[in-house]
């Protein structure tokens, strides 16, 4: 905040453009990274030994185009979603009334509720593309909500449990994040793990097995 505050008038219509633009630009970079991330939390997750440092690097090593694609099919769909929210600020601020004033929180419910059902349907995407390098970014979203599929009210109390971490980052003023973020990437690499080795359901079989008839 204070770098993007020295940028740029944070109080200016433009100001506040510029540094929304350079956040996003960041967030996608930062997905990137993000990626190589996860890469190395599924490594130790599944051979239980520590990978080479240089996986870090992952996503920008012939992946960078489709993750910053998959990032930002996300990101408009979380935009769009949050439009109803924005544009009822913009008319209570215009006319601060009851009336606006309940639309706005009307438009709040209804933005949160999308773009958390958002996060949950993609929250494990950034670990299915080092999984399925092939998919392309449609496929990885179609996919991503599949695995997802009966399993958002257990991510989302996964993402509930880690209120807490954020609270003891706040309480030390940030230092808690080097031993807190690796433990939240190491828990979702775990969750992944576990949604992708289920067992296959009997119906699975039978249609696995009428195909190979066929």
């Amino acid at each position: 905040t204070m770098i993007l505050s020295l940028l740029g008038d944070t109080q200016s219509d433009a100001g506040q453009l510029i540094n929304m633009g350079i956040s996003v630009i960041l967030s996608a970079i930062m997905a990137i990274f993000l990626v190589g991330q996860n890469k190395l939390c599924l490594h130790l997750a599944r051979e239980s030994k520590y990978p080479a440092i240089s996986d870090i690097w992952y996503g920008f090593k012939g992946h960078a185009d489709n993750i910053l694609v998959t990032y930002f099919r996300i990101f408009i769909r979380e935009f769009v979603y949050a439009l109803p929210f924005g544009f009822a600020a913009v008319l209570y601020s215009i006319r601060p009334e009851i009336s606006y004033l309940i639309f706005l929180v009307i438009c709040g419910i209804f933005s949160a509720i999308m773009c958390i059902r958002v996060e949950l349907d993609y929250g494990m995407i950034f670990f299915l593309i080092i999984d399925r390098p092939e998919l392309n970014s449609k496929e990885l979203l179609s996919k991503s909500k599949d695995l997802i599929q009966g399993k958002r009210k257990n991510l989302l109390l996964l993402y509930m449990s880690f209120i807490g971490m954020g609270i003891l980052v706040l309480l030390t003023f940030g230092f808690a994040i080097f031993w807190v973020a690796p433990y939240m990437r190491m828990t979702l690499a775990e969750f992944y793990i576990a949604l992708t080795t289920e067992p296959v359901t009997e119906e699975a079989n039978v249609e696995s097995t009428e195909n190979i008839t066929n």
